[in-house]
């Protein structure tokens, strides 16, 4: 009987701690006077309003902003004209660090992230599967820090995306001074070699490459979609854009034909050209079908 009880105990506590975990985990950002503080789902503020910018808590922990500092505005002579240029290596500097759902600093607030002009205000720097993204101030390059704010994967890469399905999506420049795509492990080892020209995270264990090369008619576009191992699933879609794949499925946008058809994962076409659909969530997808929109389940039949 002791032992019993001991064991429901013990249930008991792991099901109240991962509860609360979980609640935890699901602070929702808001804005108010400029400040970015969190909520929970009540709508209850957690964290007051405090800092510049608040990402959304992932993995128990959430991206926040401390400071932003304007970058100097410098000037040069322009190589035509001999005229003085007014330019800036980037937008802004942003200093950050990682905070727990208790407002307590689990990485401290310094961490720099310099914006590239082609860039967001931030960056995705939420955790995903342990790792986040982080950005040598100096060489301004990629790479992936832990929990406790350790570098696991230096700062070597043109761009790099949160991990996705085991494999992280980065970019270097080869040896013709190109950017190319490919997947790398958590130990920082290329699974997939950088070949692609452009590039999705993996999902349901397949991504999308994509080709570019220019002939006599302008610039060509090959789409393809692949496995873990790089191989090829399916054919080569040409020119067309892709989504990326969601309960087994992903949606093709052909710009000729203004439409969208959704494919599975063996790389053949799932459905006839539809006038637009969203992916799959919890199983339902937003379709729509002659001027109106409704949802389908995962065999294309009309729930609503």
């Amino acid at each position: 009987m002791k032992s019993k009880q001991t064991i429901f105990i013990l249930l008991a506590i792991i099901i109240y701690a991962c509860s609360n975990q979980k609640n935890e985990e699901y602070l929702y950002p808001i804005k108010k006077d400029k400040k970015a503080g969190y909520i929970d789902s009540t709508g209850k503020e957690v964290i007051k309003p405090q800092y510049i910018y608040g990402n959304a808590f992932n993995e128990g922990l959430a991206m926040v902003t401390v400071d932003t500092i304007m970058v100097e505005i410098k000037s040069r002579k322009d190589f035509f004209s001999d005229s003085m240029i007014k330019y800036r290596d980037f937008k802004r500097i942003i200093k950050y660090g990682y905070i727990d759902c208790k407002n307590d600093f689990v990485i401290k607030p310094t961490l720099i992230y310099k914006v590239p002009f082609n860039k967001e205000e931030q960056m995705n720097g939420n955790f995903y599967e342990g790792l986040a993204v982080y950005q040598n101030e100096h060489t301004l390059k990629y790479g992936y820090i832990n929990k406790q704010g350790d570098t696991i994967i230096p700062a070597k890469y043109i761009t790099a995306a949160p991990f996705s399905d085991s494999l992280g999506l980065v970019s270097i420049e080869n040896e013709k001074h190109a950017k190319k795509f490919g997947y790398i492990n958590h130990d920082g080892e290329f699974v997939i070699e950088a070949k692609f020209d452009n590039a999705y995270d993996f999902s349901d264990g397949l991504a999308v490459g994509r080709y570019f090369w220019a002939d006599t008619n302008g610039t060509r576009i090959e789409t393809i979609i692949i496995n873990k191992k790089g191989n090829m699933i399916g054919r080569p879609l040409g020119m067309t854009r892709l989504s990326s794949f969601n309960e087994g499925y992903c949606i093709e946008y052909n710009m000729l034909f203004d439409a969208v058809k959704f494919i599975g994962k063996n790389g053949e076409y799932a459905t006839d050209f539809l006038e637009n659909a969203g992916g799959f969530s919890e199983g339902l997808s937003p379709i729509k079908i002659k001027g109106k929109w409704g949802y389908c389940d995962t065999t294309f039949k009309l729930i609503i």
